[in-house]
């Protein structure tokens, strides 16, 4: 498999996860998951609301560089069916994407 296709793989399974703003729990574990398998050091900080904090992956310790990214969606991701269109990644056009 190549890295690209290694990469669309990743993004698909995570994005079917169902994530709403407060209820991206099964995101973090995810995040979470992927990171520890990886050999990752991984840590959570709390937040206010919703049912899960802020995941933190440290790479060798942590450093200078910070990826930032937000685990929950706008919409309900319930039923995802993401297809390829050409070079990029769409859904089926029932579902946000």
């Amino acid at each position: 498999m190549s890295c690209d296709e290694r990469l669309v793989e990743l993004f698909a399974e995570a994005a079917a996860i169902e994530g709403v703003s407060s209820r991206e729990r099964a995101v973090a574990d995810h995040v979470i998951g992927f990171a520890k398998r990886l050999g990752f050091e991984v840590g959570e900080q709390p937040v206010d609301g919703g049912d899960a904090g802020n995941v933190l992956v440290k790479h060798h310790g942590g450093g200078e560089s910070l990826l930032a990214s937000h685990m929950d969606t706008a919409r309900s991701t319930a039923g995802l069916e993401i297809t390829r269109n050409e070079d990029r990644l769409v859904s089926d056009g029932t579902t946000v994407l």
